[in-house]
């Protein structure tokens, strides 16, 4: 009787301890701490790795199909090629690199026109002389000049218009003889004044261009 007793007060001990250990944890299992539990998000095929976002709703729509205008950059476009750049520097400012020739020749050269000057009278304080030129080149208009030695000064001219500065004479055309064809010639007389030497002029030109005597 007494060992009966016994028994059935170690079996109710031990169904005791088996409780305890259930409520507690005891050594039915690890401990469980609060850090060790997976989040509530956890993905089920990867335990512990957070699982997708859920999709937002953007401003521009809903369930996350919103346009997004306005957050989106279009790509920029390179600035094409300036004009100056691809065709290179022409390396003058002409255009056509180094100085254009001179219109200046020496008298007596290769001269685009020859000029004569001819002494027709003269008289003490006075005389009367002719300008005579021939131009290798067409003309539309003419303007001749030539410079006194010495002191002359024109008084009067035909078949053109002058005016003097110093020694220098500028003859211009006349209304009826401003063309000349090439190969052809103008002149021009006039009446002049002299004191102390009358010597033929010289460095004559026509429209800027030397002559030869």
């Amino acid at each position: 009787m007494i060992a009966v007793v016994a028994l059935a007060a170690l079996v109710a001990m031990t169904r005791t301890a088996a409780d305890s250990d259930n409520r507690t944890g005891g050594s039915m299992g690890p401990e469980v701490t609060p850090g060790s539990l997976a989040p509530a998000t956890s993905s089920p095929y990867n335990p512990g790795a957070p699982a997708s976002p859920s999709p937002s709703k953007s401003k521009g729509g809903q369930g996350g199909k919103g346009s997004g205008k306005g957050h989106q950059k279009k790509p920029g476009r390179s600035p094409a090629p300036s004009s100056s750049s691809a065709k290179g520097d022409s390396g003058s400012a002409s255009g056509h690199g180094g100085k254009p020739p001179s219109d200046d020749r020496e008298p007596g050269g290769d001269a685009d026109c020859t000029a004569r000057f001819q002494l027709v009278n003269e008289w003490p304080d006075g005389f009367k002389a002719a300008v005579t030129l021939t131009s290798r080149e067409s003309l539309n208009d003419w303007r001749v000049t030539w410079t006194f030695r010495d002191s002359q000064r024109v008084t009067q001219m035909w078949d053109g218009e002058f005016t003097q500065h110093g020694s220098k004479v500028t003859a211009t055309s006349a209304d009826y003889n401003k063309r000349v064809k090439a190969g052809g010639s103008l002149s021009m007389g006039f009446l002049g004044s002299w004191s102390d030497g009358n010597r033929p002029p010289g460095s004559f030109t026509l429209n800027g261009r030397p002559c030869a005597d």
